[in-house]
This record gives C-alpha cells, structure tokens and sequence, in this order.
C-alpha cells in the first residue's frame, strides 16, 4: 500500500548535453550548392575567391562542404558570413 501521506517529489531534471549547447551546423556538398544556387563550380570558385560568396570548410583531407547558415546569410544579403573569413 502506498504512502499517501508523504509524497514523494520528483527529482529535478538534469540538462542533457544535447539541450545545453547550440545545435551542429548543417553543410552542402558542392553538387547540392551548385543545384541550390543555380550557378556553375567555376562561377563559384570566382565568387569565393573574390569573397562574395561563402566558402567551403575543409571537413577531412578531400572533403568540403558549405554551412547552411552562412548561405542563409548570403542569400538575406547580409554579409556576416564574411566576418568568420580570415
């Protein structure tokens, strides 16, 4: 029989690792940039060396891909994700 007249508390949850930081950033493969942007790799290359377009991050040696917020950002015209450049 239960003890009814002492209820006990729940216990306060503790965060998860996942609640606690920002969520990992999505990327692009250049096949899939290339269809999102309607432009050519060439025309790319072009833009990203004149630094009007995001660069790809190296993720492993022969593997780059682009973060989906900073496309979101070129594409709104703001030019944040040219802070993050060195």
């Amino acid at each position: 029989m239960k003890n009814t007249n002492n209820p006990q508390q729940p216990k306060p949850s503790r965060p998860t690792v996942s609640n606690s930081r920002e969520p990992l950033p999505r990327f692009m493969t250049w096949p899939e940039v290339i269809t999102w942007s309607r432009l050519s790799r060439t025309t790319l290359r072009r833009e990203i060396l004149a630094r009007r377009f995001p660069a790809p991050e190296t993720l492993s040696p022969g593997r780059e891909a682009f973060r989906v917020d900073k496309l979101q950002k070129w594409q709104d015209g703001r030019r944040e994700w040219a802070a993050d450049r060195p």
